[in-house]
């Protein structure tokens, strides 16, 4: 990577950051904060291949179950 494209990149990781914070503020000036319900449901909905259940698997110790 150049020392240009090392600049650029900074910069512009420098410039999201810095727009996530300003979105962060505003929504605390505005007196928009998200509550605790909403934080739950987000996590919720971010986790949710995860809080699949196992799938049923014909697999019972270390040998594989076959029907006759």
């Amino acid at each position: 990577m150049t020392q240009k494209a090392a600049w650029a990149l900074a910069l512009g990781v420098g410039g999201l950051v810095a727009y996530g914070l300003w979105l962060a503020f505003e929504e605390e000036r505005k007196g928009r904060t998200r509550t605790e319900d909403e934080a739950v449901n987000e996590a919720s909905e971010d986790s949710f291949p995860a809080s699949d259940a196992p799938s049923n698997t014909p697999v019972m110790g270390s040998r594989v179950a076959t029907s006759h």
